[in-house]
């Protein structure tokens, strides 16, 4: 597999889009162009082509200039904390109480009362 980490790289992307820009082509046409670049790299990067995917952002903690052991410290805590519930969890949960079919039964009998 060839890596193009070599060939792709932040520079040239935004050189081609100041030479996009210089050309005199309009922002939406830029934006549209730029947008295929970035759409590529994120292809290239997740069949193994790119090492690093320029476009990719860094998490905010490392922007703001966090040490790395805090923010792996954080990524570590992340990932130990159980799964959201899903819909299906949910559904479970709230049949799991008690109280539920008779609520249902009084609902219902509200309804056809009314």
């Amino acid at each position: 597999m060839t890596d193009l980490s070599k060939q792709i790289t932040k520079a040239k992307i935004l050189a081609y889009q100041r030479k996009l820009e210089s050309m005199g082509l309009s922002p939406s046409t830029v934006k549209r162009r730029m947008a295929a670049v970035r759409k590529f790299c994120f292809w290239a990067a997740e069949k193994g082509y790119l090492r690093e995917n320029p476009f990719a952002s860094r998490p905010l903690l490392e922007k703001l200039g966090a040490p790395k052991g805090v923010v792996a410290k954080i990524r570590q805590q992340i990932r130990r904390l159980p799964p959201l519930p899903t819909l299906s969890n949910i559904y479970e949960i709230y049949h799991s109480i008690s109280i539920t079919r008779y609520l249902h039964w009084a609902i219902l009998i509200i309804f056809c009362a009314a």
